[in-house]
């Protein structure tokens, strides 16, 4: 209701407690910052006060801003304002934080004199990954706080961090596992006024080599992102600056960012993941299967790095293996993707316990006890059939059962099995360990909401966004949209263009890697036997059969010198190209990057007008998550769909008209009747609906 009380107020012995009751995340509201603001201020006037502490829930203290206020711009006051009154106020404050402070709410623990912490919380300033920095006043706090060289890698990388390292870099003072009660016994001491804005950075010396060896770090790892460059700068101004023109520094950078397209594509990202993690039905929280134990059949690529994302996240996991070669290998394999090295003692502590929580066995009974099991064995039906038969008899009742086909017809894997409509298909984007994404679906047209709800919030409990597709055969969403990116990359070599100048453009596009690096990583044998079916597949079987299968042999589209961690351009793959297009009949000439970059990215888009006309996903938004968290489109571009809309619907439409009579692919190219339908009326798709679950 309007008006209602955000921010309470009880005094105890001397001590104001300022406690943030703002479901569900206490996010920092107008409302809650204006409260804020009067409460501090009744409190600095109060004789009968002589400290104040501000908490939030047992559960948690704050989230951060209210996003949905990013659209319509900040009212005053800020969060800049509400810290700068908190230390300003005249009287000790302390920060009890319980759950995590996130972005604007770890800028108000700043403000405060003191921070004390529960054990298990989780403190970040994490704006750049909303395509923005942190504005209310974190880039100068943070390093006034923990040095310059710690604040610049935390607000640059907007990455967590737990009680543990925030109490030994000096952002928490106290970890302690009743907050409040040890924040009002802190208080009642009276402890030192201890401003934050009139500390100089430690380390602030070495700011200018410590700015510029940041700034190629991103440049070299996020390039063309505009926000850890900007947050760079930001931070920078507290090793110059007075707190007051900091201030001013960072709300000025913070104006230029809110408004640029990268800031709108990520925070349309943000809302976008938290729409794929819901399912369309909703079951009581105790009728889930919460996963404690896991269990992963073959431990070749795809199961290796399964199991590395279980033990990870502190779950224990059963591999099984075939025989005891291959479970010497899993387990080498495994250390591996945690990136631990050989020796079984040695390397990082929190990897190496991470391993201690795998168990290796040839053993199925070793599953009796698991509550999610997925198998990962070759695409061979009777063998799928066989290991799922096994682990019905072995694994309790209300285990969840998960394969990992992507080309079998799951409703024939499933209908041998007593319970064929608790299995669930999980699909994970290689590499494993690294991508965010698993394309989620029932095994039958008849599924279980149980299983299907429980996997979701398993994806959740290792990190992975969940995107529910439909159960049938070969279909995969992301393998569909990069089709034509291939064929269209391929038959550009025939008309003149290297593959380094195809990677390259794409690359400058945003994607991390191009086609054909792309290809070398995954093996061109994998590859040709994924296309087999595609005229697009000629050109490298040409070069499977020379022996050349990508980076595992050193020698693909590109040469690997050992010497080197990237491939280098090879004589021979340009020898080989140009010998099959004039065998094809085709011209061969310069091609500007422009049009190269065009001619792969616009098919993706284009296709994913015509899967979004399908109505076969949760909601449009779902196929731009696909292709970024699984297939490398840049997230700054918000996905191909989002891209459509930003570049104009009739821009795209014009473009694939143009480019049509270059390629050889010429369905590519014909607009999607959805794409054409919307430009005619110069309209945009509603990517936030999707169809019914009926649809799924």
């Amino acid at each position: 209701a309007a008006g209602a009380a955000v921010v309470s107020r009880a005094d105890r012995d001397g001590v104001a407690v300022l406690s943030i009751r703002s479901p569900p995340v206490n996010a920092l509201s107008h409302a809650v910052r204006t409260q804020l603001v009067a409460h501090v201020a009744a409190i600095g006037a109060d004789t009968a006060i002589h400290a104040f502490i501000i908490t939030g829930t047992e559960r948690l203290f704050c989230a951060g801003a209210d996003i949905s206020e990013f659209a319509s711009g900040y009212n005053e006051p800020t969060v800049a304002d509400v810290a700068t009154a908190i230390e300003c106020a005249g009287k000790p404050s302390v920060a009890a934080i319980s759950g995590f402070a996130l972005g604007g709410g770890l800028e108000l623990a700043l403000g405060c004199h003191w921070r004390i912490a529960a054990p298990h919380v989780r403190l970040a300033l994490p704006e750049v990954h909303l395509g923005i920095l942190p504005a209310g006043s974190g880039t100068q706090r943070l390093p006034r706080v923990v040095g310059f060289r710690r604040a610049l890698a935390m607000i640059t990388a907007g990455s967590e961090i737990a009680a543990e390292e925030a109490l030994q870099i000096g952002l928490l003072d106290r970890v302690a596992p009743n907050v409040l009660a040890d924040a009002l016994a802190f208080a009642a001491a009276r402890p030192a006024l201890r401003p934050t804005g009139a500390r100089r950075p430690a380390d602030c010396d070495e700011a200018p080599s410590l700015c510029k060896a940041a700034r190629a770090d991103v440049m070299a790892s996020s390039p063309g992102l505009l926000a850890p460059l900007a947050a760079i700068d930001a931070v920078e101004a507290a090793a110059t600056l007075p707190l007051a023109e900091g201030l001013q520094r960072e709300l000025e950078l913070a104006a230029e960012l809110m408004l640029s397209p990268q800031a709108a594509a990520l925070q349309y990202l943000f809302f976008a993941e938290r729409r794929a993690h819901k399912l369309p039905f909703s079951l009581p929280q105790d009728q889930l299967k919460p996963v404690r134990r896991a269990g992963v059949i073959g431990a070749g690529v795809l199961g290796a790095g399964v199991a590395a994302c279980f033990l990870l996240h502190g779950i224990p996991t059963t591999v099984i293996e075939a025989n005891t070669h291959r479970l010497a290998r899993a387990h080498a394999s495994i250390r591996a993707r945690l990136g631990l090295p050989r020796l079984a003692d040695s390397g990082d502590p929190v990897k190496q316990r991470a391993m201690a929580l795998a168990t290796f066995t040839l053993d199925f009974g070793a599953l009796r006890n698991v509550d999610l099991v997925i198998e990962c064995v070759d695409e061979d039906l009777a063998l799928k059939i066989d290991i799922l038969q096994r682990l019905e008899r072995v694994c309790s009742s209300d285990a969840i059962l998960c394969t990992s086909t992507a080309s079998l017809d799951t409703v024939a894997l499933a209908q041998p099995l007593r319970r064929p409509y608790s299995i669930v298909r999980l699909l994970f984007s290689p590499p494993v360990e690294k991508t965010r994404l698993v394309e989620v679906s029932a095994a039958t047209p008849l599924m279980s909401k149980h299983a299907l709800a429980s996997v979701f919030t398993a994806c959740r409990a290792i990190s992975k966004v969940p995107v529910l597709v439909p159960h049938k055969r070969n279909h995969l969403v992301g393998a569909r949209l990069l089709e034509g990116y291939f064929r269209e990359a391929l038959a550009l070599l025939d008309e003149g263009a290297t593959p380094s100048q195809v990677d390259a453009a794409v690359r400058a596009f945003g994607f991390a890697r191009g086609p054909f690096q792309a290809m070398d990583i995954m093996g061109l044998d994998m590859w040709v036997r994924q296309h087999a079916d595609s005229d697009a597949s000629t050109l490298c079987k040409v070069l499977v059969k020379a022996g050349r299968l990508g980076l595992k042999t050193r020698l693909g589209w590109y040469f690997y010198p050992l010497d080197k961690a990237d491939g280098v351009p090879d004589a021979g793959v340009r020898r080989i190209v140009a010998a099959h297009g004039a065998a094809r009949g085709r011209t061969r000439g310069p091609i500007a990057d422009q049009e190269i970059m065009e001619r792969c990215i616009l098919p993706v888009v284009n296709e994913a007008y015509r899967v979004l006309a399908e109505g076969v996903l949760q909601h449009g938004s779902d196929i731009d998550i696909v292709m970024v968290h699984g297939h490398g489109w840049p997230r700054q571009r918000g996905g191909p769909l989002f891209y459509s809309t930003q570049r104009g619907l009739q821009d795209v439409l014009d473009a694939l008209v143009a480019h049509a009579p270059a390629s050889p692919n010429a369905s590519l190219f014909e607009p999607a009747p959805l794409l054409a339908e919307l430009a005619g009326k110069g309209e945009t798709p509603d990517l936030r609906r999707g169809p019914t679950i009926a649809k799924l």
